[in-house]
């Protein structure tokens, strides 16, 4: 299972299932955690909370233009991750 961190804004809409797809950007750290293609993933919060989520699919595509104007900078191509049923949520 991989782990990633994530602002409590998308934790927070990840966990109310507002929020269907999580985005990363193309580098060599993430393309050697998504070749093993993982089955669910795990959100962390620096608050100490934790998402285990199903994962549908993951893919590159380029990057949409909603992320193109989000506060936070993305390069022209992302990874795509489609997050399906929340497994698990703990609170420590």
């Amino acid at each position: 299972m991989i782990t990633l961190l994530i602002k409590k804004k998308y934790f927070n809409q990840i966990l109310n299932e507002e929020k269907k797809e999580e985005f990363r950007s193309v580098k060599p750290f993430y393309e050697k955690m998504f070749i093993k293609e993982p089955k669910t993933l795990k959100l962390h919060y620096q608050g100490n909370e934790n998402l285990i989520v199903e994962v549908l699919n993951i893919e590159k595509i380029k990057t949409p233009e909603e992320l193109l104007n989000s506060d936070i900078q993305f390069p022209d191509k992302v990874f795509r991750i489609k997050l399906g049923k929340i497994l698990e949520y703990s609170q420590k």
